[in-house]
């Protein structure tokens, strides 16, 4: 078979060499076969724009050889027992409530592999073994999990489980833990990518799921991304990275004690929500928003104690109407806004941050940020700006903002901002470049009225 036709199967469920024999009650049913799994990292790696990770080719303890499921529907114990039968008893070893992978799994178009209640999948790290779906995973209430042990020759390889095209995944109420290596997306730990000839249709929505010591979420190339009730614990690079994603919701989101550049990064990403995130400590930022992200609504989010700056708009991002979040605690500025667009915040906190508790920098042209009914306290200074493009501040609360309430470009306007507080620190400031205007009047719902006006949803 030439590279081209076995690529192409790799989508399309074809029958590999030495094909494992099923029990005769399942012949029909099932296909699985034994062989070298380059090919499936080639359709991964494409699929996910990187290049394969050569090391994962070279000599390893299991040769390079991979367990392919061509088809049918297969759980664990299934599996087991059809390797056995077949002449592979250490594939896939059964101890006690577990399973251990001593090869990677690799899960073709039109097969299914079923992990269900109390299901529990060590991947061996000394044999250099993995999951990859190409077909459908489905992780039901069971824990995939990196064994404890080391690779002879690759430094650093843990386990990950990837899966290349939308529906070929489905967690609900999983554990993963100790997964993720490099810095490949397919290898972070989890990856979701609905890139290449897999790209059809919208991912099954992810609930309850617990993430604990990977190297990271990757959710990459897709429609429609639903994620609820998920906590992302000890990962060793950024947290959650969606990349390329539009639409969908995000809920009840909770990512502490990061040790990478960023809990929660949200780059080229549009049309989607985010309600109720909790973002607790990490060595680098809270949040990244960047690559033209634009048309995202984020509610009662709380970043609180980072190394870094609270969150982060960059690279382009704009249209976004922050809700109620609350930056606090941390060692950077609260919020930077870099090469940013327009944003809204809206009945926010900014506290206690070493830096400013806003900071805008290169504001793009013809773009706005809003600020109502927000409150400043004990940060470095309130809000610093250099090369705005226009700035309106409605009805926020400075009172407790010490030692200094505007810094940068506004520096020169704090006399007009405490005239203009003068009532009781609720005052009024509009600006434009680095002169004060007369702040025109706000309607009540100004912050959803500019959303709405922004993401063309409103009038322009």
């Amino acid at each position: 078979m030439h590279v081209s036709e076995h690529l192409r199967c790799l989508g399309l469920s074809c029958g590999l060499a030495l094909a494992l024999t099923a029990p005769a009650a399942a012949q029909q049913a099932v296909s699985a076969s034994v062989s070298n799994v380059r090919l499936a990292l080639t359709q991964l790696a494409a699929g996910a724009g990187v290049e394969i990770d050569t090391e994962l080719l070279g000599d390893t303890p299991g040769g390079g050889s991979a367990i392919y499921l061509n088809q049918g529907d297969v759980t664990l114990a299934m599996l087991d027992d059809l390797l056995a039968d077949s002449g592979h008893p250490d594939a896939l070893i059964r101890k006690d409530d577990r399973f251990v992978a001593s090869m990677p799994i690799v899960v073709l178009k039109g097969a299914s592999l079923s992990l269900s209640e109390g299901d529990r999948l060590d991947l061996s790290r000394r044999e250099g073994s993995y999951l990859i779906s190409f077909g459908a995973l489905d992780v039901d209430h069971a824990t995939i999990a990196a064994g404890s042990d080391v690779h002879p020759d690759i430094a650093g390889f843990r386990p990950f489980v990837a899966a290349l095209g939308p529906q070929s995944l489905s967690l609900k109420d999983a554990t993963l833990t100790g997964l993720g290596y490099g810095d490949r997306a397919y290898s972070a730990g989890l990856f979701l990518g609905g890139r290449g000839l897999l790209s059809f249709g919208s991912p099954a929505a992810m609930t309850g799921n617990s993430f604990t010591d990977l190297r990271g979420v990757v959710l990459q190339d897709l429609d429609g991304v639903n994620l609820t009730d998920t906590e992302i614990a000890d990962a060793r690079g950024s947290g959650l990275m969606l990349r390329d994603i539009d639409g969908g919701t995000i809920t009840d989101l909770t990512v502490r004690d990061t040790g990478g550049e960023q809990a929660l990064h949200l780059s080229g990403v549009s049309d989607m929500r985010l309600v109720n995130v909790a973002l607790d400590g990490g060595q680098g930022k809270g949040m990244r928003v960047d690559d033209n992200s634009r048309a995202l609504q984020l509610r009662d989010v709380a970043v609180r104690g980072f190394d870094g700056s609270g969150a982060t708009m960059a690279q382009g991002a704009t249209c976004v109407l922050f809700d109620r979040i609350e930056v606090s605690g941390n060692k950077g500025a609260g919020f930077a806004e870099r090469g940013a667009g327009t944003t809204i915040f809206n009945e926010s906190r900014f506290a206690d941050n070493r830096g400013p508790g806003l900071m805008i920098d290169r504001q793009r042209p013809e773009t706005r940020v809003l600020i109502t009914d927000s409150r400043f306290a004990g940060n470095r200074m309130g809000i610093r700006a250099t090369g705005l493009a226009d700035l309106r501040l409605h009805d926020n609360d400075f009172t407790d903002q010490r030692p200094r309430l505007l810094s940068g470009d506004l520096d020169a306007l704090t006399p007009d901002f405490l005239r203009a507080s003068a009532d009781g620190g609720a005052g009024d400031l509009s600006v434009s470049g680095v002169r004060a205007l007369d702040p025109a009047p706000l309607r009540r719902d100004a912050a959803r009225a500019a959303f709405d006006t922004c993401s063309g949803e409103g009038a322009t």
